[in-house]
């Protein structure tokens, strides 16, 4: 396998897009932590997810986890993470320019969760060897809980009706 500079870039520039938009991701929930201090616990929680989906990206990435990956090995490009960066930070410029209800909030949230921040953690976890995708399925498994959080906390509020 070439082992270059260059495939050693292209796969460090796709961590680092992950984990600008983890990054991105908590700092959208701290805001609303800020935000609805009512329900802090609750954004709280996500955001402590979301920082511990940083330390693990950069945890795997100084033991080398991904030296051998490549980054045609993952399913998207960086026009296609650059595009949901732009998403991510657009996200986060609106919030802070125009008012937010708690309902606005959690649909937010769940569209991040549901399909960039959760789609970026599967293509990379498909890339993983066996050993180190155990590692990772804790993340997985946070990401698919914090949808369910998400929802649940909308039907509790009433925003979200069973179908």
């Amino acid at each position: 396998m070439n082992n270059s500079p260059g495939i050693f870039m292209e796969i460090y520039q796709v961590i680092n897009g992950c984990l600008v938009m983890e990054d991105t991701v908590a700092s959208i929930y701290s805001y609303f932590m800020q935000l609805f201090p009512e329900e802090k616990a609750f954004w709280e929680d996500l955001y402590e997810d979301e920082k511990d989906h940083t330390s693990f990206l950069i945890e795997s990435a100084d033991k080398g986890n991904f030296d051998e990956m490549q980054a045609a090995e993952v399913g998207f490009s960086m026009p296609l993470l650059d595009r949901t960066q732009k998403f991510i930070s657009n996200v986060m410029s609106r919030i802070k320019l125009s008012p937010v209800s708690l309902e606005d909030a959690l649909n937010i949230a769940l569209k991040i969760e549901e399909t960039t921040v959760e789609a970026f953690t599967n293509e990379l976890m498909a890339c993983l060897s066996p050993a180190d995708k155990n590692a990772f399925l804790n993340i997985l498994m946070q990401e698919k809980s914090h949808v369910a959080k998400i929802k649940n906390t909308m039907i509790e509020k009433g925003f979200l009706k069973l179908a």
